[in-house]
């Protein structure tokens, strides 16, 4: 395969790609972008056979570099197809995160895909995407930020245009601090950590106001909460607010320890979050992944991908081309039961995985350390 062939060139940086690691959450971005140039090539030629694009990883310090390449048996039009579709799809995912939205319909197959890329991404987790007319380069944070802002938009057109349309949230699940409360109002503002916006939102019950005013009078000055909460839009607001509590929980976590971005991430999906009849992430599951996390920071291990899992729990995953570790978090730990932890590891060479459930905490801690450790050892010295 020449040089020549290779079409668009990704590069992932960011504390996750050191060492010359690729973490699982990131292979979605390569599908996702791999997949909209194929989308783009066939809308553009339908009646010719797309070819299937071959990404190649390679490592260097402190990056990880994806290299598109048409397969050596497509020709030169299907080559320069491809090539040119790269160029379109850099050019779109540009242009998204600078807050243009002409032209993107998130309905449209090509439009979501250039939505979703960089939404697994971590805040300070940067890509650029180098091909033959463009070189757009994109973190994780500005990405989440133009993703809000167009959802967003889509709020604010459900007044104005009479559209139908969901106007109440039940259960959502929201990370942050009670920064306001007025006691005759009956009324609050909660600032959500993650995608750093201000709240208003009104209480029914009377025993709402002496824990949202607990939490303001924290030893903490304003404690971070996670909130159950039910959300509407008001006949003449634009945008949501919370329309009653149904929890407030003490979420105790710090900003920069490992992980805390993408926990904080998952512990705010609600009900429902993957569009299906999925519960919100479980407590427990939360506060177990990060006391894992905890030990993988003592431990100076590797940052592993940290996913929600769709029976409420979490999972963290460590993977490359040639091997996998990872332990499952379960929703509600039973350690009578002896299950709560599921690990999974594949070590390099083999062709046989080991597979065991645990309900005990240091056993999977354990089990992280052992195998986390070999994976780091071959890592480097390869």
């Amino acid at each position: 395969m020449t040089k020549e062939e290779r079409f668009l060139r990704l590069e992932f940086r960011g504390e996750r790609f050191t060492d010359g690691l690729f973490p699982v959450s990131a292979l979605p971005e390569i599908q996702r972008i791999t997949e909209a140039i194929q989308k783009t090539a066939f809308r553009e030629s339908p009646k010719q056979e797309v070819a299937e694009i071959d990404p190649v990883l390679s490592f260097t310090k402190g990056c990880v570099v994806v290299e598109a390449s048409a397969p050596p048996a497509t020709n030169e039009t299907h080559t320069a197809l491809l090539r040119r579709s790269g160029a379109d799809v850099a050019k779109q995912l540009g242009s998204f995160n600078r807050g243009n939205f002409e032209g993107i319909d998130k309905t449209a197959e090509i439009g979501k895909a250039i939505i979703d890329i960089c939404g697994s991404l971590d805040p300070d987790d940067e890509i650029t995407l180098i091909s033959a007319d463009e070189t757009i380069s994109i973190t994780g944070k500005q990405h989440t930020e133009a993703k809000r802002a167009y959802d967003r938009g889509d709020d604010f057109r459900l007044e104005p245009s009479g559209e139908s349309g969901p106007r109440s949230k039940r259960q959502q699940k929201l990370v942050g601090q009670f920064t306001e409360l007025d006691a005759g109002e009956k009324s609050f503002k909660f600032k959500e950590i993650s995608k750093d916006i201000v709240y208003q939102g009104y209480y029914g019950n009377p025993d709402d106001m002496p824990k949202i005013k607990e939490s303001l009078n924290s030893p903490d000055k304003a404690e971070v909460v996670r909130i159950t909460c039910d959300m509407r839009i008001r006949k003449n607001w634009k945008q949501w607010h919370i329309s009653g509590i149904q929890d407030i929980s003490p979420f105790h976590i710090e900003p920069d320890s490992v992980g805390a971005s993408r926990i904080i991430q998952i512990a705010s999906l609600g009900r429902n979050w993957n569009d299906g009849d999925e519960p919100a992430i479980s407590d427990v599951a939360i506060d177990v992944a990060l006391k894992l996390l905890e030990g993988i920071a003592e431990k100076s291990l590797p940052v592993p991908g940290i996913f929600p899992t769709e029976e409420g729990g979490i999972s963290l995953e460590w993977a490359d081309a040639e091997q996998v570790v990872s332990v499952e978090i379960d929703s509600d730990l039973d350690a009578n039961a002896g299950t709560g932890f599921n690990l999974f590891s594949l070590p390099q060479g083999k062709f046989t995985s080991t597979d065991e459930d645990t309900g005990n905490l240091k056993e999977a801690q354990r089990f992280i350390e052992e195998n986390v450790a070999v994976f780091q050892t071959l890592r480097s010295e390869s």
